[in-house]
């Protein structure tokens, strides 16, 4: 499992959270609009970003992404 944050913080924050409760989560620094995931995922989840883009700039993140 993969989390992707822009906030360093946010990624920091992710990975002590998981670390402490044993689960095998990595965190990565990026932005929606221009990461690339190296695998492929079952699930994709866009929490509080994707809505905040214009509907173009959804479309463009998504097919990254997907």
């Amino acid at each position: 499992m993969k989390g992707v944050d822009l906030s360093p913080a946010g990624i920091d924050q992710m990975t002590t959270a998981a670390g402490s409760q044993n689960l095998p989560i990595t965190g990565v620094v990026a932005d929606i609009e221009s990461y690339q995931p190296a695998a492929n995922y079952d699930i994709l989840l866009i929490d509080r970003r994707l809505h905040m883009l214009k509907p173009e700039a959804q479309k463009k993140a998504l097919s990254g992404l997907l």
